[in-house]
C-alpha cells in the first residue's frame, strides 16, 4: 500500500448496530488490501438519509471548511 506509506488507521464509531459495523469494517478493509469490494444495492442507494445525520454533516463540512479548502459538489 502506498497510501501513507503503509500506515492507515481505520476508526470504528458506534457499535450500536453490530452487523451493519461489521460489514463496514470488512468492505474497508478489503478495499485498503485492494479486494473487489461489493457495490450497494439500488435499495440502499435509494433510502433516505437520517434528517440528524445530514445536520450533523453540514456542521462537519461547515466547521472544516475554516480550515480546509474543500469541493462539497
Amino acid at each position: 500500500m502506498s497510501l501513507a506509506g503503509g500506515r492507515v488507521v481505520l476508526a470504528l464509531e458506534g457499535g450500536h448496530d453490530l452487523k451493519a459495523i461489521c460489514d463496514a469494517s470488512e468492505a474497508c478493509v478489503s478495499a485498503l488490501l485492494g479486494m473487489e469490494v461489493e457495490p450497494l444495492s439500488q435499495s440502499v442507494l435509494d433510502q433516505k438519509p437520517c434528517e440528524n445525520a445530514v445536520q450533523s454533516l453540514q456542521r462537519v463540512i461547515q466547521v472544516q471548511g475554516e480550515h480546509w479548502l474543500l469541493d462539497t459538489t
